[in-house]
C-alpha cells in the first residue's frame, strides 16, 4: 500500500468502513454486484495489511479475472469476479464482519445460493436486486469522496 511506510512497520493495517466502486459495465453481468442490490457503490470493512499489487492487475485481468470494483481513488482492487463461472469473487474486504442471520452478507448468501444449484442462485440474485439492506449504519457510509473520473460518492449513492 502506498501511504505505508516500508522501514516502519506496525499499525500498518487498512481498517475500518470503505467504499468500494464498481466498474459501469459491470451492471450487466456481475453476480456479486446484483448481490449488493445493483449498487454502483458499496461500503464493507477492511482489516488487511496486503493487496494486489499494481504490475499484476493487466496479467490476472488478461487472464479472465476481472477487477470489477476498485478503492474511490481507483488504485485499490476491491472486488473481482470471473465472468463466466457459476460463482467465482473475491473481496479485499471483510464482509463476514457485518453478516447476520436475517441479513446476510452478499457474498456468503451468493456462495450457499450457488452451493445450492443455479435456480437457487438466480433467485437470490433477483431478490437481492429488490431487498438489499447494507448492514452498516448510514451515517457511516456519507464521507463524500470525489473520485478520478469526475464521479462524487456520497453515501451509498454516486452523483455525476
Amino acid at each position: 500500500m502506498p501511504e505505508i511506510s516500508k522501514t516502519h512497520l506496525g499499525g500498518t493495517m487498512r481498517l475500518g468502513l470503505r467504499p468500494t466502486i464498481f466498474d459501469q459495465d459491470s451492471a450487466s453481468w456481475s453476480k456479486i454486484r446484483r448481490l449488493y442490490g445493483g449498487n454502483e457503490v458499496i461500503w464493507e470493512r477492511h482489516r488487511h495489511r496486503y493487496e494486489v499489487g499494481p504490475p499484476y492487475v493487466d496479467r490476472l485481468a488478461k487472464s479472465g479475472l476481472n477487477f470489477i470494483g476498485k478503492d474511490e481513488k481507483g488504485e485499490r482492487m476491491q472486488v473481482l469476479e470471473l465472468k463466466d463461472h457459476p460463482y467465482f469473487v473475491g473481496l479485499q474486504a471483510h464482509p463476514e464482519f457485518c453478516t447476520r442471520p436475517i441479513n446476510p452478507s452478499p457474498p456468503f448468501l451468493g456462495f450457499v445460493a450457488a452451493a445450492s444449484g443455479p435456480t437457487v442462485l438466480a433467485e437470490q440474485l433477483e431478490s437481492q436486486l429488490k431487498t438489499f439492506v447494507p448492514p452498516h449504519p448510514e451515517a457511516a457510509m456519507t464521507l463524500p469522496l470525489p473520485m478520478a473520473n469526475g464521479i462524487v460518492v456520497e453515501g451509498s449513492s454516486v452523483h455525476e
